[in-house]
């Protein structure tokens, strides 16, 4: 068994060899407005592209003991041992977990797994728009977030960047995007 926080103090975690972008190229990507999107149960997130490391199919899970809710364990990712966390469970769905796919962020030198329903894809969402957007802590519970904080601040700094997409720019973004690939095509 593993306890929550022996993950931080893992020796490869200090290590981000397995980072397939530098700093200043997410820097880049996010000034453009890229998002990945995806499914979060039955919502649609927004996570800006600078945060994100890779996506790939679940790995084998490891529950932690005295570990939040939101929390499903650890897994090995890359040969590092990676926090996994349920983003539904974070905004306070009850249902098991099904995810498709983990998504893994860049938090400073470390790397956080979520898992999440499915990826939608890579969007342009000029800042503008994603900052339109409803956070996607705003139907945390207080105690999520604050432990979240209390366990790893600089997550709970990346998840507030995070959005809910509305059905209706989900439309704007899918239209844009067969417009483009469309003329692309011409």
């Amino acid at each position: 068994r593993v306890l929550w926080g022996d993950w931080r103090g893992h020796t490869s975690m200090s290590t981000p060899a397995h980072l397939d972008v530098d700093s200043s190229t997410r820097a880049a990507l996010a000034e453009e407005g890229l998002a990945l999107v995806c499914r979060v149960r039955s919502l649609c997130c927004a996570l800006r592209v600078s945060h994100v490391v890779e996506t790939m199919r679940p790995q084998p899970v490891e529950p932690l003991t005295s570990a939040p809710g939101f929390v499903m364990g650890v897994a090995v990712i890359r040969g590092v041992v990676v926090p996994v966390v349920d983003v539904g469970a974070l905004l306070g769905s009850l249902g098991p977990p099904r995810p498709t796919r983990f998504i893994t962020l860049a938090i400073g030198k470390r790397s956080v797994a979520l898992a999440v329903e499915g990826i939608v894809g890579v969007r342009i969402l000029p800042h503008d728009t994603l900052e339109e957007l409803p956070p996607l802590l705003r139907d945390a519970s207080l105690d999520a977030v604050e432990r979240i904080g209390t366990l790893d601040a600089s997550l709970l700094v990346v998840l507030r960047t995070a959005r809910i997409v509305t059905d209706a720019v989900l439309s704007a973004l899918t239209r844009d995007r067969s417009a483009r690939s469309a003329a692309s095509r011409t």
